[in-house]
């Protein structure tokens, strides 16, 4: 079997979609001595890649491995003896296999053994993951909930179609007429809420939740400059003519062409992290250049910092279906989730407790919680809609 069916055959496993006859050619594929170290390639490389669940830091993976491995032990089956030159990716392959349970079989697993640790009162108010939700506000005041129109043109501003497309991303398309007010549109995500943008100039801009962009409906003149709240992912089209500048606060960020990420909520650290191209930072008359990689931080005494070889993964995990966090405290990473599940959050007491690892943002709340709780450092009480952090 190709490596490339193989792969194809365990992401149907994970997704759910594998059908029995397709897990019964997966599980003698395992039991193959020569696609042993296979696996764990494969599963190391799907789980950092893809949306699923992953535990980044050594001591989470250590007790789930332990976990894991007297249910591989006590099988009927015939396991593959596990060797020192298998990573753990793929004893934890061969593990799902063996359990048949599915694609969030770790969460299945932290859930179990922590139960004790995230509590839930009896409420009928469930906590769920964010979708793709947004309100559009044309130039008019008049406003259209994205989430809920149906597919097809939204309106017309400037001779342009605002249209919401078959993936559900919003986009313009005709030919901007000229008009002696520039006409302005936003798009603004709630908590729990994250949407695709497609601007006139073709430019993609993925808003991450509690935030928002205002933007012209045409970009007629010499420049394209749009403004942000909280944060976003732009993909900028190129334009060797008319420079791209992002405004936020008081703040602008100047490009040509590039993919960049700017994070800048009222409730943490403004950063701008660099992926591809190049990209100015202005902040009082001064001008800040970022390379690819890099990632500027603004100090409270309004001074622009800058970080080489900056962890751009976690910086973008949002946009990629993921949390994901490295040696991060734990009062930064629930923020992230309150405005993801659109909770309240409440600290018992002070907790310095810092954590690295990872989960898809269509976890439930309790996996979200329960793999925090592995640190056997804090636990959880929720109540309602209300998270209460209890510091151990």
């Amino acid at each position: 079997m190709t490596e490339q069916s193989l792969r194809i055959l365990f992401e149907k496993y994970l997704s759910g979609s594998l059908t029995e006859a397709e897990f019964t050619t997966l599980w003698k594929t395992l039991q193959e001595p020569e696609h042993q170290e296979k696996w764990g390639e494969l599963a190391e490389t799907i789980w950092r890649n893809k949306q699923y669940h992953y535990a980044a830091d050594e001591e989470t993976r250590t007790k789930i491995l332990s976990r894991l491995q007297p249910h591989i032990s006590g099988s009927k089956e015939t396991v593959v003896p596990i060797n020192k030159k298998r990573t753990w990716w793929a004893v934890a392959a061969a593990a799902v296999l063996l359990l048949g349970i599915s694609s969030y079989w770790i969460m299945q697993y932290t859930r179990q053994e922590t139960e004790n640790t995230v509590s839930r009162n009896a409420s009928g108010n469930k906590i769920v993951p964010g979708t793709n939700k947004a309100i559009l506000t044309l130039n008019s005041g008049v406003t259209v909930e994205l989430d809920s129109a149906a597919e097809g043109v939204l309106a017309k501003q400037a001779g342009l179609d605002i249209i919401k497309n078959k993936k559900g991303e919003l986009l313009y398309h005709g030919v901007v007429q000229s008009e002696k007010e520039v006409a302005y549109n936003t798009v603004t995500t709630p908590r729990g809420g994250q949407y695709k943008v497609i601007l006139p100039d073709g430019t993609t801009v993925w808003l991450n939740a509690a935030s928002s962009i205002t933007y012209p409906v045409g970009f007629t003149g010499d420049e394209r400059k749009v403004a942000i709240t909280g944060e976003a992912y732009f993909e900028v089209a190129k334009d060797a003519v008319r420079p791209f500048r992002v405004g936020l606060k008081d703040m602008t960020i100047e490009v040509l062409g590039t993919h960049f990420n700017i994070m800048g909520y009222e409730d943490e650290i403004n950063k701008t992290t660099l992926l591809e191209g190049a990209v100015s930072i202005i902040l009082e008359n001064k001008k800040t250049l970022l390379k690819p990689g890099q990632q500027a931080s603004i100090d409270d005494a309004r001074n622009v910092k800058v970080l080489d070889n900056a962890d751009v993964d976690e910086a973008v995990a949002w946009k990629n279906g993921l949390f994901s966090f490295n040696s991060v405290n734990i009062e930064t990473i629930m923020r992230q989730a309150a405005r993801w599940y659109n909770v309240e959050v409440e600290f018992s007491k002070k907790c310095t407790v810092s954590f690295s690892g990872g989960i898809t943002r269509s976890a439930a709340i309790e996996d979200f919680l329960a793999i925090m709780s592995e640190t056997e450092k804090v636990k959880f009480d929720i109540r309602d809609h209300k998270i209460i952090v209890i510091p151990l």
